[in-house]
């Protein structure tokens, strides 16, 4: 059953990236607006109790819960997949089954800060859509596009809301592997390659500001997706 009284947020972490999704959630909490409500949804890989009772002491005066997730490994597609996919990759790729009771949530990787409140973002309509994310940029992303086969804006997936009713009803999380399979050595970009190959025209861009990375700050941005206008203003 979905909550939609919360903002759901997902972080996948094991004992060794515990500090840096500490990180990630206190800058989500720093700057929550009074009225949000953020439920995280951790999935874990190897915490301890005292682990689990770290990141729930970081709440605070904060109107948050925290459910963690311990995946059955044994259950998730193995083998199928191109070797070098991570498990937390992995987790990602499988989120719609593995949290049947979210419609909607917005999946960060573990080196972002978040200096806003996420209403903003969590409030942008989805119809349709199965991501909804920043562009990306690179060096040779129009040549990267052309080799893996996609033909749409291509999206950053540290930072990601996702649809995950919608994806539930298309069987994304089978069509993820299926990708996977197919493009093999092609996904240099691992997971992210593979959501936005699967995705088709599914998929949402957001402002740049919901995910900024450092090459913008050095001007390396040569092939990407906005304006001068829209990098400023997102800076």
């Amino acid at each position: 059953m979905s909550n939609d009284s919360f903002i759901n947020v997902c972080l996948a972490t094991d004992r060794n990236y515990l500090q840096y999704a500490g990180v990630v959630i206190a800058s989500i909490l720093k700057h929550a607006a009074p009225d949000d409500k953020l439920k995280f949804y951790i999935l874990e890989d190897g915490l301890i109790d005292e682990d689990r009772k770290v990141l729930r002491g970081l709440a605070g005066n904060n109107i948050c819960e925290f459910e963690f997730v311990t995946p059955d490994w044994a259950a998730l597609p193995e083998g199928r997949l191109i070797k070098y996919i991570s498990r937390a990759s992995l987790l990602r790729l499988q989120l719609p089954e593995l949290l049947p009771e979210v419609d909607k949530i917005i999946y960060l990787d573990c080196d972002v800060i978040v200096t806003d409140s996420l209403a903003e973002l969590w409030n942008i309509d989805m119809t349709g859509a199965l991501v909804a994310g920043s562009a990306d940029y690179c060096g040779g992303l129009d040549k990267h596009k052309e080799s893996i086969g996609c033909d749409h804006v291509y999206l950053n997936s540290g930072s990601l809301m996702m649809n995950l009713k919608l994806g539930r009803e298309v069987g994304i999380s089978q069509k993820f592997l299926k990708v996977g399979e197919e493009l093999g050595d092609k996904a240099t970009l691992l997971d992210q390659d593979i959501i936005n190959v699967a995705v088709g025209e599914k998929r949402l861009v957001v402002p740049l500001k919901w995910n900024l990375s450092t090459g913008y700050y050095k001007r390396r941005y040569k092939e990407q997706h906005y304006s001068n206008e829209e990098i400023v203003e997102a800076a």
